[in-house]
């Protein structure tokens, strides 16, 4: 109870941790995936470092503000278009 009680009180700041943190598996798997031998030697690290990259971007447009994305394909309400599970 007391963990549902904190995120309905500050659902700001945890908005804020997630989106943090989605900004950092972001920055994560881009180094990852900048060493294009990774691919050769390592391909399924590699292929983590694609998975990772693109659930950050997910996880970086559900969290981010709305008017953030409408200059840009307008990609929150496209997100949620298309998979309204994650609204």
């Amino acid at each position: 109870f007391e963990v549902k009680a904190y995120i309905q009180e500050s659902h700001c700041t945890l908005k804020i941790l997630c989106f943090v943190n989605a900004l950092a598996l972001l920055v994560s798997s881009v180094l990852g995936m900048i060493n294009i031998f990774n691919a050769v030697f390592q391909p399924y690290q590699y292929l983590i470092a694609v998975y990772n990259l693109a659930f950050a971007g997910a996880i970086i447009v559900m969290d981010g503000k709305g008017e953030w994305f409408t200059s840009c394909c307008n990609a929150q309400q496209r997100l949620y278009t298309a998979m309204p599970i994650l609204a």
